[in-house]
Parts: structure tokens; sequence; C-alpha cells
């Protein structure tokens, strides 16, 4: 069971790594953002600093989803 997990991770990983987004079926929905540059401050010593252009990983969760978990919907089992 590790393995098929690691397996899965690993593939899920590749393909973000490809900018391309994945869609898990009434589970939600990842895709990588672009961050762009921008201006910041160190917080412990208040010195402006510019923050890099960056990628995050964006999640969005489906209706389906967050109607089970507000328990607008009953979850089949």
């Amino acid at each position: 069971m590790e393995r098929i997990c690691e397996s899965i991770f690993k593939y899920l990983g590749n393909e973000l790594a490809m900018g391309r987004q994945i869609e898990i079926r009434q589970f939600g929905t990842i895709r990588v953002k672009k961050m762009p540059s921008r201006v910041g401050r160190n917080p412990k010593s208040g010195q402006v600093i510019t923050v890099e252009e960056k990628n995050k990983v964006k999640w969005k969760s489906s209706k389906v989803l967050n109607s089970r978990i507000n328990k607008d919907e009953k979850i089949e089992e």
C-alpha cells in the first residue's frame, strides 16, 4: 500500500512540475500558480527585501466535497 501511495504522489508531483492541472472528480483540483516577485519586509529587522518570483501549489475543493464536509449531503459508503 505504501508503494502505491508513493507512486501516486510521485506521479502527481511530476504532473505539477510540468505545469499540468490535476482534477480528481468529486474531490478537487490541484494546480501550480506563479506568484510574481514583490517587495516585503523582514519581520525581525523591518528591513525592506525583494521576494523573488516563485511557484505555489493551489488547491480548490469540489462542490461535492464541500457539501459532504458541511453535512449538506450524506456520504455513501
